[in-house]
């Protein structure tokens, strides 16, 4: 697929990326010049990944990190710095839909652990991405990956669309305070990736 964007040379942090969305948003922004930094906790998918990316022409490079743990994530962001220089773009994919299950069953272990690694996750990535680029007077984008869940409560999984509601407006705060930065933040429901998401990337007009 062939764009009209221009993203050559731009760096990428791509979060959940063995798999799923995250896989197709790193080989697609790949594809455009990005360099890709592939994060998540596999570390053995990611390996894949990274060959098929270089096999294919692209730049990208894989760093392990469990984004509930927020001293993983300050070494993500030291380890994108040591590699690409400054970050451009920040994919916040990672997540987990969790075990299906009426909430009179749930565990207050398993509420928390949905909202570590689908809100608070991104709340944590998104501040230091917008402080390294406030730093330097850099402008760039966010796409938080949300889902019809936010909308569209289903049934049997309250953590889930409590979490994933919770990015949709954390997403639309972020908007508002990093405006005077020249940092975008967008909240994406990606059921189908392609020039519907990719577009929110792409503001620079060079």
């Amino acid at each position: 697929m062939t764009y009209e964007f221009n993203l050559q040379g731009k760096t990428a942090i791509v979060t959940g990326a063995s798999s799923g969305i995250g896989e197709q948003f790193a080989k697609i922004l790949a594809a455009q010049g990005v360099n890709v930094i592939c994060a998540a906790r596999r570390k053995e998918k990611l390996a894949v990944l990274v060959d098929e990316i270089t096999r294919q022409g692209g730049r990208a490079e894989a760093v392990a990190v469990d984004v509930t743990a927020t001293e993983q994530i300050d070494q993500l962001f030291v380890s994108a710095k040591a590699i690409f220089g400054s970050v451009d773009i920040l994919i916040n994919n990672a997540g987990s839909a969790g075990e299906r299950m009426p909430i009179h069953e749930m565990t207050s272990s398993e509420w928390d652990y949905a909202l570590r690694i689908n809100l608070t996750s991104v709340f944590e990535i998104s501040k230091r991405f917008a402080r390294q680029l406030i730093d330097i007077g850099k402008p760039g984008s966010i796409v938080n990956v949300s889902s019809i869940a936010a909308h569209r409560a289903p049934t049997h999984s309250v953590q889930y669309a409590a979490s994933k509601a919770g990015v949709s407006q954390l997403s639309k705060s972020m908007s508002i305070d990093l405006a005077p930065y020249g940092i975008r933040d967008y909240d994406r429901r990606c059921t189908q990736l392609g020039r519907r998401c990719y577009q929110y990337l792409f503001w620079w007009r060079e």
